[in-house]
């Protein structure tokens, strides 16, 4: 049988929240998994030549050990973001004919 009816308009919530919690009560998602694949993505591959003509650069190589916490909360209607994270950068460096690898840490 078909149901005919008044559609009901869909609301933002306030400061963004979940469409359930219209009143803003407390609410966290996770995003560790996407700053864990976007850091992954804008750092790796990167090449920076070095100045002064020297003729030597240095590459990424990879990001690993990427560890914290990240999270968005909305709390009486606010959003918040939170970000503690840490994680390694690998890096090759050339300079003439020597050649070197190396680690960033950022804690």
């Amino acid at each position: 049988k078909k149901l005919d009816g008044p559609v009901q308009q869909v609301t933002e919530a306030k400061g963004g929240g979940s469409q359930w919690n219209q009143a803003g009560t407390y609410e966290e998602k996770g995003m560790m998994k996407w700053v864990t694949d976007s850091t992954k993505l804008a750092l790796s591959g990167l090449k920076f030549d070095l100045p002064n003509g020297s003729g030597g650069s240095l590459n990424t190589i990879g990001v690993s050990n990427i560890k914290g916490d990240a999270s968005i909360s909305i709390s009486r209607g606010k959003r918040r973001h939170l970000l503690d994270v840490s994680f390694e950068v690998e890096f090759e460096g050339r300079v003439g004919d020597s050649t070197g690898k190396g680690k960033l840490l950022f804690t």
